[in-house]
């Protein structure tokens, strides 16, 4: 992804705001009781991608917000890029809360490399509604009914796909870190627009 499309997609953090302040305020009228139940490991603080299953499509705004609301860490969302063919004041509003299209190219790289500079994602890995808890099929297989399509199908994976990229990557930096090959991390550093102590890397 380029500079400019990075800047396309930058969030704005004063619209976040309204609309995590905006959520609670509606919650409170409508009397929406939302509970976060987290270990007392901070699970939720620690960790980088949240999956969620959504029952109706108002639910897909909620779980950013709240894991903002609990952790203050500003969230990208992975949402069905037909909502964004709305119009540009519609599309510009889905980016500035942080959402990003499904069919965005390069996404999975993109999602890691924001997770590096200390996102958070939140992906709905079905791509859509799932209304009941059939996960087999009649052989055993892992699948889901697609109702788009009318036929079962399997699970998306990119969710895994996602976290696999990030274990990898944080393994080569350790071996990087273990050669003593700081130039090559901070060359990384440097395209991530990350902040990089030098004590941290190099032996005193």
């Amino acid at each position: 992804m380029t500079k400019e499309e990075e800047n396309i997609f930058a969030i704005n953090e004063s619209t976040y705001a309204w609309c995590v302040r905006s959520f609670q305020a509606i919650r409170k009228r409508l009397g929406l009781n939302i509970k976060v139940h987290q270990n007392e490991s901070g699970l939720m603080k620690k960790g980088h991608i949240f999956l969620f299953n959504h029952f109706a499509r108002f639910e897909t705004i909620i779980p950013p917000f709240v894991i903002h609301r609990a952790t203050g860490t500003f969230c990208r969302s992975v949402a069905d890029h037909e909502l964004f063919d709305g119009g540009e004041g519609v599309a510009s509003f889905l980016r500035g809360v942080g959402a990003v299209p499904n069919n965005l190219p390069g996404l999975l790289p993109y999602l890691a490399a924001e997770i590096l500079r200390g996102r958070k994602v939140v992906m709905f890995p079905e791509g859509g509604m799932v209304k009941d808890r059939r996960v087999l099929d009649s052989e055993g297989a892992f699948n889901i009914f697609s109702r788009a399509s009318a036929e079962r199908r399997k699970h998306h994976r990119g969710a895994a796909v996602l976290a696999l990229t990030l274990d990898i990557f944080k393994r080569r930096i350790l071996e990087l870190h273990r050669r003593g090959d700081i130039e090559r991390i901070e060359r990384w550093v440097r395209a991530l627009e990350l902040a990089m102590r030098r004590s941290y890397c190099r032996e005193p």
